[in-house]
């Protein structure tokens, strides 16, 4: 649906006047209508950019929870991504892991790009930057289209290192939450609310006093992730979810 919008606004211009990509602004503005938050900044790449910007830093190592199909659709199938623990994957496999439709539904296609946004966010770091400055820079000129502006890199740059430090999480639209094609945004809204007051709940101090037996708070053990597509539509915790 988003994919529409964006098409939709880029062929109705006129909708955006004196907008210089109003197919990213109505995008915007529908993601903020949905969930209720709003979106500082965008920055939009294809697929080819995110290819080279992953070779570029050298490629990543992460979990490959299930093998997955190289090719499919209008594409014969010529390989697959191998499931294993800690494979190293180039920007190819990285991208077919990622956004392979074959065997696959939309929502298992959700959790596989999020576990590879969230292996990025764990390995690049500010030495990697540096000394992959020139590959990044060239795999840069495949960023179509940002509206961050230069006086903001290095407050993106802080928040990334801060978000480095802590466990990452996220809400899944999907079923049951919600019905697909009658979205209930209220419910969404609702949801969305309630996850970040949950996450910044943690950053509260804690109480003085020391609670009682009866009062201990439960520790919850983390449960191994299963293989299946269907058990990952929950991604509270991505480190969890994306294991093999």
């Amino acid at each position: 649906m988003l994919n529409a919008i964006y098409t939709y606004a880029s062929e109705h211009q006129e909708l955006y006047p004196g907008v210089k990509n109003p197919g990213a602004q109505a995008t915007l503005e529908a993601i903020e209508g949905v969930t209720g938050l709003e979106i500082n900044y965008w920055a939009l790449i294809d697929l080819k950019g995110f290819e080279d910007l992953v070779d570029a830093v050298g490629g990543i190592t992460m979990d490959v929870y299930r093998r997955v199909p190289i090719g499919g659709g209008h594409v014969k199938i010529y390989g697959y991504v191998e499931a294993g623990k800690n494979r190293h994957l180039d920007g190819r496999e990285a991208l077919w892991f990622a956004r392979s439709r074959s065997d696959s539904s939309d929502y298992d296609r959700m959790v596989r790009q999020k576990c590879v946004m969230n292996a990025m966010l764990d390995q690049l770091d500010p030495t990697t930057v540096l000394t992959k400055f020139n590959k990044i820079a060239e795999a840069g000129k495949e960023v179509v289209a940002t509206n961050v502006p230069t006086s903001e890199i290095n407050t993106m740059m802080e928040l990334a290192m801060q978000a480095k430090l802590l466990p990452t999480s996220s809400l899944a639209v999907v079923p049951p939450l919600i019905q697909p094609g009658e979205p209930d945004f209220a419910v969404i809204r609702s949801a969305v609310k309630a996850k970040i007051a949950a996450s910044e709940a943690k950053d509260a101090p804690a109480p003085s006093t020391t609670p009682t037996p009866s009062a201990s708070p439960s520790v919850k053990k983390k449960k191994k992730a299963s293989t299946s597509s269907d058990d990952k539509a929950d991604t509270d915790d991505l480190t969890a979810v994306c294991s093999a």
